[in-house]
This record gives structure tokens, C-alpha cells and sequence, in this order.
């Protein structure tokens, strides 16, 4: 056999090998919105519309916020309604099931330059014993700030604060339901620009 065969046939079966390795992380990878993609909002939905809308048909379901963009996977058995808020540019969504788990998220604007740390969650939370500050992630990249509080008509709560793109992120939920808290906070994801290096 010719070093040219040889050398035929090691290609072939390195492009063989790419191309399986890479078909098995094509269907790993999890389906997202198509603003994720896409600047522009999908027909018929204009900004300040949300919706909760399916990716993959019978496997993933995403709440998706079109202005600000933020999309979160919903669990199996979750709905996700807006909460009407009085002050505009305050968005708010509650997710819950019918055993009466859930989440509740909250979107403000924040000015330039305003950091979400200890001093400020201390200052907007002056009527609750807060805890156990620590960094965490809201989505895979945007960095926050996970902690407990206690409100004595309210019990135990955990939180996740994320400040992205002239908004502070508030995800909160009771302590009995800190996995589905997880399980949000982990699959959170944001439109345009999504940033590429964990942010401040």
C-alpha cells in the first residue's frame, strides 16, 4: 500500500470521526428561541409582548420577554403569566404549577454605573435579615449575586440578582422551591447582544 492510500484513508476516517463527534453535540444542543438568533422579534410580536412559546414540540418550553430580551426554559408542568406592574419599565413574571411551587422574577431598569452588591441589596432590603452572600450566574455568563433572606410574614427566600444590559435581573423564590430556583437561574439566557465573557 502507497503512502498516498495511507494517507487517503487516515483522512477519511478523521473527517468520518469529526463529522459523528459532531452530529452528537448538534443533538446535545439544546434548542432556543429564535430571537436568540435573530435581532428582529418573531411576526406579530412587538415589544413589551411576552409569551410563552415551545422549541422543541413535546420536549422544551421557553418564557420568552421580548423587550428587555430574556428567554428562561419553563419545567414540565409550569406556567409562566406576567405580573402587571404600576411603574413603566418594571417587568415581572411568576412561575408556578398547580402544587403551588414558584418563582417570581422581577426586570428594573438601573442606572449606568450601579453595581448589584452587598451595600445595595442591604439598601433596597432594609426590612429583611439577608445571608449567606455569595457569586453565582444568572444564564451560563452574566454574573450575580445569590442570597437569603428572611421576612418574618414571608419565611425563608432565595435570591439571584444579575444587573445586564441597563436592567437588574431579581429572581427570588421560598426555600422549599430553591430547585426549580435552580433550574431557571441555569437555563436563563439573554437576546442580543449575549455576551461572551462572564460581565460585572
Amino acid at each position: 500500500m502507497s503512502y498516498s492510500t495511507i494517507g487517503g484513508l487516515i483522512t477519511a476516517l478523521v473527517l468520518v470521526v469529526g463529522l459523528y463527534v459532531y452530529s452528537q453535540n448538534v443533538t446535545r444542543t439544546p434548542a432556543l428561541p429564535a430571537w436568540v438568533n435573530e435581532f428582529n422579534p418573531a411576526p406579530g410580536v412587538t415589544n413589551g409582548e411576552t409569551s410563552a412559546i415551545k422549541v422543541t414540540p413535546g420536549v422544551e418550553r421557553w418564557y420568552t420577554h421580548v423587550s428587555p430580551r430574556y428567554s428562561f426554559q419553563l419545567p414540565d408542568g409550569y406556567e409562566a403569566p406576567d405580573i402587571e406592574t404600576e411603574t413603566p419599565g418594571v417587568y415581572g413574571v411568576v412561575v408556578r404549577n398547580n402544587a403551588g411551587s414558584e418563582l417570581v422574577a422581577y426586570v428594573h431598569p438601573i442606572a449606568s454605573g450601579v453595581r448589584v452588591d452587598e451595600a445595595t441589596i442591604r439598601a433596597y432590603l432594609p426590612q429583611q435579615t439577608i445571608s449567606a452572600f455569595q457569586e453565582s450566574t444568572l444564564g451560563p455568563l452574566v454574573r450575580g449575586v445569590k442570597f437569603y433572606s428572611t421576612q418574618e410574614d414571608a419565611g425563608r427566600t432565595v435570591h439571584l440578582w444579575a444587573a445586564y444590559n441597563g436592567y437588574v435581573y431579581m429572581v427570588s423564590a421560598p426555600t422549599e422551591g430553591e430547585a426549580l430556583f435552580t433550574f431557571i437561574t441555569e437555563r436563563w439566557m439573554f437576546a442580543p447582544p449575549v455576551p461572551s465573557a462572564p460581565q460585572n
